[in-house]
């Protein structure tokens, strides 16, 4: 800080704020910064506090930043090369059987491009692609694949020609 410290503080407008979020209450007593839980905000209700503009500022940051000392954790989207090495360990997730183990999964880890996945997140991302493609793929099959039931629509040679190819063509669309 400056020695100039009357002289800021006396440019900045004060403001009075009783609650930030519905949490916390924020005061600036005697150039003090103090936040007060949400238990004791009923009785401080009364109280007339006033913030300085910095300290306002300062406290919002406080409240509104998460749990980690970070700040807020972002997802970090799956790169190509990551996708393409649990395509080389492993094979095409789509056409897996089962999902793998754990153990497998550690071992994939270190690989050089999977380093800053954890083995929860590639087990995650296996079985999120296995259930997308399971789902789409019924989703298609009932729509374009005709049933042994449905006479009316085998009769129509044309239609179901066309459907039964339009059928292979996503499925192998899928596949790559």
């Amino acid at each position: 800080m400056s020695p100039n410290n009357s002289v800021q503080d006396s440019s900045f407008r004060e403001l009075n704020v009783e609650r930030i979020n519905k949490f916390s209450l924020v005061a600036f007593h005697n150039n003090e910064l103090h936040i007060v839980d949400s238990k004791r905000i009923k009785q401080r209700e009364g109280d007339n506090c006033t913030v300085n503009f910095k300290g306002c500022f300062y406290a919002a940051r406080l409240i509104l930043s998460s749990a980690s000392p970070f700040g807020k954790t972002r997802r970090v989207r799956w790169t190509r090369e990551e996708r393409e090495a649990i395509e080389s360990i492993f094979g095409v997730p789509t056409t897996l059987e089962k999902l793998q183990y754990f153990k497998q999964c550690a071992n994939a880890v270190k690989h050089k491009c999977l380093n800053l996945r954890t083995t929860t997140q590639v087990k995650t991302w296996i079985n999120n692609q296995q259930k997308k493609w399971q789902d789409s793929s019924l989703f298609i099959y009932y729509i374009f694949v005709p049933h042994s039931s449905d006479e009316q629509f085998q009769r129509s040679n044309s239609s179901y020609l066309y459907l039964n190819i339009m059928y292979n063509y996503l499925s192998k669309k899928k596949r790559k």
